[in-house]
Parts: structure tokens; sequence; C-alpha cells
């Protein structure tokens, strides 16, 4: 399965006028406060783990931006066209990263996303990845979901000639909800290029006891599979900067439209993103 929002007009429905200036909205101040807490558990743990002895004891830092014709999660329409950002540190297997979305139309909720996971190799062609996610939601109507925590375990075959092979668990306990997934990756040299396409499908099925926690009506469940798939082509463009560009399709099956904060039920869905980032 989220890495700041777009301000919205002091005249916007839902920001309070205080003496003739905008106070801040209290949703802002419970947003900055999940993410303040989430790091302060997550940032210490993993620089603490990069003192451990290593391979390689040099963090490696990505930061990216771009534009996402519409936000997607395992088949569901978040939000439509966004604004994304993020910033990713890595260390011998160690790694941290944040993000955020910002959609360009108002009502929609912008989203944070804290991740922490440690990868590591089992065999030659056999990996385990262990994480957990932080996911903040602002701008939410009331009822929909503020904020969920979610626990991840991916397993990772690496097969001759640049395919690969997942599955996946998550356990996301604010929403009380189970995910199992498998997903098929493949590298094609465009040796004119210079370049890679990267082509992956995955495909899952949801399980969610309690998809609207926050509402104030009886707990709703449901369950609902999805398919996704798509094609992404990188591009460095100098030392330490690489555009890319995606295409992809998804859709979900059976959905309840209680799992989009925007009420978008199932349906097959083309969409793309354009993104630039800098390593260093």
């Amino acid at each position: 399965m989220p890495p700041v929002p777009k301000p919205m007009q002091s005249n916007s429905p839902g920001w309070p006028i205080a003496r003739g200036e905008a106070a801040l909205h209290p949703e802002i101040r419970r947003l900055a406060g999940r993410l303040g807490r989430t790091a302060a558990v997550f940032v210490p743990l993993l620089l603490a783990t990069a003192r451990l002895p290593a391979q390689d004891d040099e963090w490696r830092f990505t930061s990216t931006a771009g534009w996402e014709s519409a936000r997607i999660f395992r088949g569901v329409e978040l939000a439509g066209s966004s604004a994304r950002a993020s910033v990713e540190g890595a260390v011998d297997g160690f790694r941290l990263d944040a993000s955020a979305d910002a959609p360009f139309r108002s009502g929609e909720p912008s989203e944070a996303e804290i991740n922490a996971a440690y990868r590591f190799k089992v065999s030659e062609p056999f990996a385990i990845e262990v994480g957990t996610t932080e996911y903040v939601f602002g701008r939410t109507a009331p009822g929909n979901t503020r904020q969920s925590t979610e626990c991840e375990m991916r397993s990772t075959w690496s097969l001759p000639a640049g395919v690969a092979v997942a599955f996946e668990y998550d356990r996301d306990f604010r929403l009380r909800a189970d995910t199992w997934q498998a997903g098929l990756h493949y590298d094609l040299a465009l040796k004119q290029l210079g370049a890679y396409l990267e082509l992956a499908a995955s495909a899952g099925w949801v399980d969610g006891r309690d998809i609207r926690p926050d509402s104030p009506l009886p707990p709703v469940a449901d369950t609902y599979a999805f398919f996704e798939a798509g094609a992404r082509l990188p591009y460095r463009i100098g030392a330490h900067t690489v555009l890319a560009a995606e295409v992809r399709v998804s859709d979900a099956f059976g959905q309840n439209p209680g799992w989009s904060p925007i009420g978008a039920a199932g349906r097959a869905r083309l969409s793309g993103s354009i993104t630039v980032s800098f390593d260093f």
C-alpha cells in the first residue's frame, strides 16, 4: 500500500477566521500531532539501528516530487489529480521514508505517510521485509478515517532474467483489515535508450471489519478483491537525477464505497504519474 498539503483559501469552508486572520484548523493540529508522535517512535529506532555493524553503514537518501492523475491504493480511488512529494533514507536493509499527497481539487483529503521497514536476505534469491506504516488524512469529511496504522510482511523471490515474484500480508489495526496480495515484477531492458522498462502486476484480497472507524454509525465490514498493473520508465537525466513516467490500470471488485474518502465505487481506472527524483 502512504511522502505539505496544498493550502486552502481563507474563505474556504471549514477554515475559521479569528480577528481578521486565518486560525489554525484543528484538523491540521491533529495531523501534525499524529505525525510527530509517529516520527518520535520510528526515527530514533531507525537511527539507532544505523550504528549496528553493517556492510554498508552510510545512509543513502532520495527525494522525489511529482504529479499523479489519481491517488489509488489497492484498487480504491482516494483522491483525484494530486501533487506528491517524498523523502527516503536507507542503510544496510533498513528504510525510513515519509511522503505527502495534496489533491488539487478542493474537498478531497490530503494524506501523509511514515514508513519504517527492514529487509534481510534469507538466501541469494529470497528476501523478507517487515515494516510498519502510519497513515494520516487531513481535510477529510466527518466520519471518514483520519488515521490508521498498518504492519506488513513481504517475501520476494528474485528469478533469472530480471523477474521477481512477491507475496505480501498487511494488517491494519485501525480498520481491523487484513490484506493478502501477490505480485510479479519484470525489468525489460531497452538497450537503445540505455534504460529499463519496469513492468509490474499484482492482485489481492482485502477483508475489513471496521472500514469507517471514525464514523458514529455502527461498524461496517466489507471484503473485496483488487487488481493493479503498470509500466514505469525511469530515465537518468543527470548524475543524481532520475525522471520517470508511469501508466497504471487498476480495478476493485465488490468494493464498498466506504473504503474511499471521496465515496468512489470500485471500477476499472487508468491513471498515470510523472516524477523526478534526486539521490544524495
